[in-house]
């Protein structure tokens, strides 16, 4: 939406040309912008208006719901060739993202998914979650056999 309302000539901006995220999360989050007015305290609630709404109703719902829910990692910016699956691959002790390394052995490096959870293996301390590494390699073949020519 930043971008949307930077880009249009239109819009307020400040004085280096950009808009702020204060700005735009107050647009997302008035019900006026969806086609209603809603002003509990003059005892006005969600009274359908005149003008032409930029975004439906069930579609400010939905920004509602994402605002309001849990926060997401953003998609990582490491993610390279080496390792397609950071951060999508999850663990199946922990359920949580698998991260990737290399490992250097006797034959050389080897690329590998491990996942870093804690439990507590009952002596008070954490423990690492080593239980599943995989190997990347094999899922490089399975993701070029999937990909579209």
């Amino acid at each position: 939406m930043k971008r949307f309302f930077e880009n249009s000539p239109y819009f307020p901006k400040n004085k280096r040309g950009e808009v702020h995220l204060q700005r735009v999360k107050d647009i997302l989050t008035h019900v006026l912008y969806a086609g209603y007015l809603d002003k509990p305290e003059w005892g006005i609630h969600l009274v359908k208006v005149h003008h032409e709404p930029p975004i439906s109703f069930e579609t400010f719902q939905k920004i509602q719901q994402r605002l309001n829910g849990q926060a997401k990692a953003p998609v990582r910016k490491d993610i390279n060739e080496d390792f397609p699956l950071r951060g999508f691959v999850a663990c199946v002790s922990f359920g949580t993202p698998m991260t990737s390394c290399w490992s250097r052995g006797i034959g050389g490096l080897y690329a590998y998914y491990l996942c870093h959870g804690k439990n507590n293996d009952g002596t008070g301390r954490d423990a690492t979650c080593m239980e599943n590494p995989f190997d990347a390699n094999k899922w490089k073949v399975i993701l070029k056999s999937c990909s579209v020519k």
